[in-house]
């Protein structure tokens, strides 16, 4: 039997861990952590064996033969797939609407080809995939005119004794996020860190945390808007960045805004036990 590990890349999601997949006679059998790149692989990266011989998997073209909606597909070559979309683009172009093109994939992929197409094209690059958290990256981006460094899971590694590590709707525990950041943070555990996870479930992360907040679901923004009025009521912002970056007056809006926003009043809303 012929059998070997191969070095490669997860891309069960965006934290695209290195791994090793060992395959016997061209059969993938085996995912596990590549051991010179931290050595981690979570449940979804190793069910990526699972994914790769899906029945459920695509391999090839279909079109839509029924109404949008019936769910009717039939077979269809690659170059007949191609043509169809080549035709469909250039009907958009010659109409002068190119700027309907639309895109969804990761923000991230700034360099990739398809940017430079839909650039040259002239279409619309405005979303990411919905399903993960790029939607959010990419209305970030909208927003603030940049791209937050968000890809980068936070240094949990560098947590030091005292340190609070707060996790809010997020999993890390159920791995999404980079493989070894469960370790990165049960080891700031073992420092002396502590551990905040604020979820409606009593998830794995909540299970190893320290304080486990039970919020109501969709409490999160009440939550954090009581905390920011104790923060501004009680003078405990950055009171010279403040003074140098906030527009005269916005400020003032904005602590008028959290006058009535108390903790007491956003519990009711949060719903603690």
């Amino acid at each position: 039997m012929n059998s070997k590990w191969i070095p490669t890349v997860c891309y069960q999601c965006k934290a695209e861990c290195a791994i090793l997949a060992r395959v016997e006679d061209g059969v993938l059998k085996e995912i596990r952590g590549n051991p010179r790149a931290r050595g981690k692989a979570c449940v979804k990266g190793m069910a990526g064996v699972s994914l790769e011989y899906s029945p459920d998997r695509l391999t090839r073209p279909l079109k839509r033969v029924g109404k949008r909606g019936e769910g009717k597909f039939e077979p269809c070559s690659w170059e007949e797939a191609l043509h169809a979309i080549t035709r469909k683009l250039m009907d958009l172009r010659d109409r002068g609407e190119a700027h309907k093109l639309t895109a969804s994939f990761f923000p991230h992929s700034i360099t990739d080809p398809k940017w430079r197409f839909l650039n040259a094209y002239g279409g619309f690059i405005n979303t990411a995939l919905p399903h993960c958290d790029s939607a959010k990256i990419v209305a970030c981006i909208k927003t603030m005119g940049g791209v937050p460094n968000h890809h980068i899971p936070p240094n949990f590694a560098s947590v030091p004794k005292g340190g609070v590590i707060i996790l809010a709707g997020r999993h890390a525990m159920g791995c999404l996020d980079d493989a070894a950041i469960p370790r990165d943070i049960l080891n700031a555990k073992n420092r002396g860190a502590v551990l905040v996870v604020i979820d409606p479930i009593f998830t794995a992360d909540a299970a190893k945390a320290d304080w486990w907040i039970p919020i109501k679901p969709s409490g999160d923004t009440a939550l954090f808007t009581g905390m920011t009025h104790h923060i501004v009521m009680n003078g405990l912002y950055d009171k010279p960045f403040v003074e140098n970056w906030i527009r005269e007056g916005d400020f003032d809006k904005f602590r008028d805004y959290l006058a009535d926003k108390t903790p007491e009043a956003m519990s009711e809303i949060v719903a603690f036990p």
